[in-house]
């Protein structure tokens, strides 16, 4: 029962690996990846930290050894590690995702123009954008 289930993990992470790569390749919104992330983890039922250790086996480069250092850090410090995968997200946004980047989003939400696109097209942009950008319509 033990191989079955290293066997199934190991098909998993290729899985995800698989699909965030093809994600990269179609240069896919990180929200969309995330979103993607988070479902697969639904229909998985994983524990908090077994997301945090799925979602580290996919960093590459300045990512995995920037990882490994906030871990060291945090060791160092005696502070608790990152045990779930909201934590570890606020972590990732607070490195990775510049501080213009919500400004950004609300520009291009007050700059969206229909021009060509049909009003579906349209709609669906600007609901991507305000989702994004954590817009409420209320």
């Amino acid at each position: 029962m033990i191989k079955m289930k290293v066997v199934e993990d190991h098909l998993l992470v290729n899985n995800i690996a698989t699909t965030i790569e093809m994600l990269k390749v179609h240069n896919i919104h990180l929200n969309n990846v995330k979103t993607l992330v988070d479902k697969i983890f639904r229909i998985h039922n994983f524990s908090e930290a077994k997301k945090v250790a799925m979602a580290s086996l996919e960093f590459e480069g300045y990512a995995n050894v920037w990882w490994e250092e906030v871990n060291k850090k945090r060791d160092k410090e005696d502070l608790e590690p990152i045990a779930t995968w909201e934590e570890m997200q606020e972590v990732m946004h607070k490195r990775f995702v510049p501080n213009h980047h919500k400004r950004d989003l609300f520009n291009k939400l007050t700059q969206l123009k229909q021009s060509y696109k049909s009003v579906e097209e349209y709609y669906k942009e600007m609901h991507m954008t305000m989702m994004s950008a954590n817009v409420d319509e209320r």
